[in-house]
Order: structure tokens, then C-alpha cells, then sequence
């Protein structure tokens, strides 16, 4: 590949999500290929090392600093702290025109032109359109909601909008599942848009012959993010209809937000008086495996799921998905694979489940198997990602 310098660009490593996972999967693949990667961003954090752990050396960091601004006074988890992200990097231009290719991992949130511009969800218009669309994954139910907080977020909603058109200046636009390219040319008439799914190391999911023998049809697990747009409450609704069953969940609980969910999660379960839900906080990843491998269902209670990571990952773990309809996880995973249910009233996910209770387990057969392995492996990942920024260079 003919290529001098690449600049990748992402608002910030200190919070680690899906889109973490994706950026260092897509720097990863371009240091591995031997290309001189500059990544910009406004905070590492703890991010630090598990980008190290997953990307090795290769990358060099420049880390942006903020002084005065909105995040100092209202906090970096802020809503407004979008647009303030979204102005600094606006202010990187000059600094870009050096490189070959310039890649914004996190569009979403800095919709700002460059030659590949990954689209997670494209918030700024959604929230603009809330009437209309699906708020998905990732914004935080209150704002539209409660009357003082969409009153407090009307001015971003506005100024957020007219800076995601930003995104019409984008050479390619990049979506992590079908339904959400399908989205993006909705909203954004005549956009070019390219579906590259996120990756998965595959050495930890591996089914045996055996490894229905190993399920628990009445375990059912989430993985989440103890986040309130992730809606675990409905764990909670679904759990009161199949006392029969046990729920356990388990996720990160990483910022004062997300403990306070937590606790909230708590205290609702203790007045519902559900003694079949379980929550394991933080757990180690040995845990968390240890409980996709024996749990016969997954369940994955969010609306306007963008893609669902988690939820492929417990399908490699064996688990039946029960999945809502609206988002990606439905679309990419479960109808693509003709494995599990989509559903659009928790009621119906109850029944669902149920079903599975009564009719026993259902592995995933081994060819399908690894079909999907191949199809999300980072080998694949890296070689469509490659093809793309080969393709920019081209045209």
C-alpha cells in the first residue's frame, strides 16, 4: 500500500467501550501492516494500558489538553462536553493536512469531515429527531424523559445537529452494522456508506461436541455496561415473569453515574423482592466467561443497540440470544444467523425464554459456528479495513 502517514482520531480513550475496542482494533490493523499511525485524543486515562495490551508498540500518542473550557466546569460525562470535544478537534485541521489519510474512529461524537469517518450512532441527529427515531445506546434516558432535562439539553440538541452535518463532508462513511448504515443513508441522503463490523478474538470460543452437555438452560445472562441508556432494568421486568429462571448480570460500574445505576438496580430488585437476579460488578474476565459458558440464554435488554459485541460474544459462548428488534444486534447477529428471537415487549422476551425452559437448549451447529467465526475474526477486519483505506488513496 502507497501511504506515507496516517492520523487517527478519537475523543477519548478514558472511558472504555465499544468504540474504544473498535479504534484499537482499527489502529492495530494499520501498525501491523507496517504504516506510521499519529492517534489524537483528549485523554488516555486508564485506557492507556489496555491499548498497549491490545495494539503492542507501533502508534505514537498526542494527547490534547483542555484548559478554562466546559469540561473544567461541568465535567468530562457531560452532555456539553460533546461540543467542547467537538471544537478542539475542529481546531486540528491545519495540524492534518500532512497525513495520507486522516481515519475519526469516533464520528459520532466529533462529526467532523475526514477521509473515513466511523458512525457508531449518529446521536447529534437522532437526538435532533427524537420524535422520529430511536434514542439508542449510549444517551442517558433522562434527557428526553424529564421535562427539565430536555429543557436543559435543548440549546446542545440545536448546536449538536448543525455539527453532525459535518458527517456530509466525510469521503467514506463507515457504519459497525447494517442497521446503522441503513440509518445514516436515511439521514444523510446520497452518503456513501460502508459496513464493517466489529472484530472478536476468536482463541477464547471454541465449542466442543460436548459443550451442550455444559449448559444451564435456566441460567440466563447480560453483559452491560452499568449505564441507564443500557436499560437493565428490564432484566429486572423479565425476571418477575420467569421466577424460574435466574438472571445474572454482569458489567463495569466505572464512573459515579454508573454506581449510582447500580445502587438503584439494587434497591429496586430488594423492593421487587427478586432472589433470582444476581449483579457481579467489575468481574474479572475469567468470571464472566466461566458464566457465558454455562448460561443457556443471553439476554440483551437495550433499545437501539448499535451493534452488540456482547451479545455476539455470549453466541460464541453457546448462549441462545434474545435480543430487541430495533438495533443491530437483531439485524447483523440473531437474523443473520437464524439463531435466537428478536423481540419488541419484554413480555414477549419473557415468552421466549420460557420457550427455551420448556423445549430445552439449542446449541449454534458447528459449521454455522465457524462461519461466524471467520466472518468477525480481526484477520477479516484488518483486510476489509486495508482494502478501504486503499481504496480512499485510489479515488
Amino acid at each position: 500500500m502507497h501511504v506515507g502517514k496516517i492520523s487517527v482520531i478519537h475523543s477519548s480513550f478514558a472511558k472504555w467501550g465499544g468504540a474504544e475496542e473498535y479504534a484499537a482494533a482499527v489502529i492495530k490493523a494499520l501498525v501491523g501492516a507496517g504504516l506510521s499511525v499519529d492517534v489524537y485524543t483528549l485523554s488516555l486515562g486508564s485506557g492507556l494500558a489496555r491499548l498497549r495490551r491490545v495494539i503492542g508498540a507501533g502508534a505514537r500518542w498526542r494527547v490534547l489538553r483542555l484548559r478554562g473550557g466546559v469540561l473544567d466546569s461541568v465535567g468530562f460525562d457531560s452532555i456539553y462536553g460533546l461540543l467542547e470535544r467537538y471544537y478542539v478537534f475542529k481546531r486540528l485541521r491545519r495540524l492534518l493536512r500532512g497525513y495520507d489519510v486522516v481515519i475519526n474512529t469516533k464520528a459520532s461524537e466529533l462529526p467532523l469531515g475526514a477521509d473515513v469517518c466511523i458512525v457508531h450512532y449518529p446521536v447529534g441527529f437522532v437526538l435532533y429527531n427524537w420524535d422520529r427515531y430511536v434514542v439508542g445506546a449510549g444517551v442517558d434516558p433522562k434527557y428526553y424523559r424529564s421535562l427539565f432535562w430536555r429543557a436543559y439539553i435543548a440549546p446542545f440538541r440545536k448546536a449538536f445537529y448543525r455539527a453532525s452535518k459535518g458527517l456530509r463532508d466525510c469521503r467514506v462513511l463507515v457504519a459497525n452494522s447494517s442497521w446503522t448504515a441503513r440509518l445514516l443513508e436515511e439521514l444523510i441522503p446520497g452518503a456513501r456508506v460502508v459496513v464493517l463490523h466489529p472484530p472478536i478474538i476468536m482463541r477464547d470460543y471454541v465449542l466442543s461436541s460436548n459443550y451442550a452437555r455444559l449448559k444451564d438452560p435456566g441460567l440466563v445472562v447480560t453483559v452491560s455496561r452499568f449505564d441507564p441508556s443500557k436499560r437493565l432494568e428490564a432484566v429486572l421486568s423479565v425476571a418477575a415473569r420467569v421466577k424460574r429462571a435466574r438472571f445474572v448480570v454482569i458489567g463495569r460500574v466505572d464512573s459515579p453515574s454508573s454506581r449510582h445505576y447500580y445502587r438503584w438496580l439494587i434497591g429496586l430488585r430488594d423492593r421487587l423482592g427478586l432472589g433470582n437476579v444476581f449483579f457481579a460488578p467489575n468481574a474479572p474476565d475469567s468470571l464472566k466467561k466461566g458464566i457465558l459458558s454455562r448460561a443457556g440464554i443471553y439476554f440483551h435488554p437495550v433499545i437501539g443497540e448499535h451493534f452488540g459485541i456482547s451479545v455476539l460474544e455470549a453466541v460464541l459462548h453457546g448462549a441462545y440470544p434474545i435480543v430487541h428488534r430495533i438495533g443491530g444486534a437483531c439485524s447483523d447477529i440473531v437474523e443473520a444467523l437464524s439463531y435466537g428471537k428478536c423481540y419488541e415487549e419484554l413480555r414477549e422476551a419473557a415468552k421466549h425464554i420460557e420457550e427455551v425452559l420448556a423445549n430445552g437448549y439449542r446449541p449454534l451447529d458447528e459449521e454455522r459456528l465457524q462461519e461466524l467465526v471467520a466472518k468477525f475474526s480481526f484477520t477479516a477486519f484488518r483486510e476489509r479495513l486495508l482494502r478501504l483505506v486503499e481504496g480512499v488513496l485510489k479515488h
